[in-house]
């Protein structure tokens, strides 16, 4: 009977142990649950002519277990999809890794603009990490475009003629040109504009 008491204070013991062992797992588990992402990119200012390429990258503070993700969405003032191309929607961060990254790429869309800014958020986080304090980025887009200039110079030309100097990026543009001649005739011309003719 004694013996049989022994055993079932040790089995007892055992069994106390092993609840404590998985316990401790679960809260292990809890604990790399709370493993916390932040978003960062490498560059704030980006410009359509050197058509930039900016890695934006969301780093944890933990190596994650399994394969984790968080959603990149893009706004921003004056911001359209023509105006940039992310590799992917999402980043992932694989198992056992503490970083994952895309890549956002500013376009040369062509369109005349003032100075753009992308808001980077990243939001949606997958069930093993959740979202740090910092899940948004700034990215400003810098304008190639420049703005074309037509110059009339009228100087004791004759009637119907004048001088048009342009100056800018080469484009073309159509349009017409109207006023008053100095000999009391109006006149209308209509043409296309190139860089360096006058």
């Amino acid at each position: 009977m004694e013996l049989l008491r022994l055993n079932f204070k040790a089995i007892r013991s055992t069994l106390m142990e092993g609840i404590l062992f998985l316990l401790f797992l679960l809260s292990f588990r809890s604990m790399s649950a709370q493993t916390a992402v932040n978003l960062n990119v490498t560059n704030v200012l980006g410009t359509e002519a050197a058509m930039t390429v900016v890695t934006v990258t969301v780093t944890a503070s933990a190596a994650v277990v399994g394969n984790q993700t968080v959603d990149l969405n893009v706004m921003g003032s004056n911001i359209s999809p023509s105006d940039y191309s992310l590799s992917s929607t999402s980043i992932t961060l694989l198992d056992g890794m503490t970083s994952g990254s895309v890549s956002f790429t500013i376009n040369d869309d062509g369109v005349m603009e003032s100075l753009e800014t992308a808001v980077l958020t990243i939001g949606n986080p997958s069930s093993g990490i959740i979202l740090g304090t910092t899940t948004s980025q700034l990215v400003h887009i810098e304008d190639d475009d420049i703005v074309n200039t037509a110059t009339l110079y009228n100087k004791g030309y004759m009637k119907n003629n004048a001088l048009v100097k342009v100056q800018g990026k080469p484009m073309v543009n159509t349009g017409t040109i109207k006023g008053t001649g100095t000999f009391d005739a109006a006149y209308v011309n209509t043409g296309v504009l190139s860089p360096g003719n006058n």
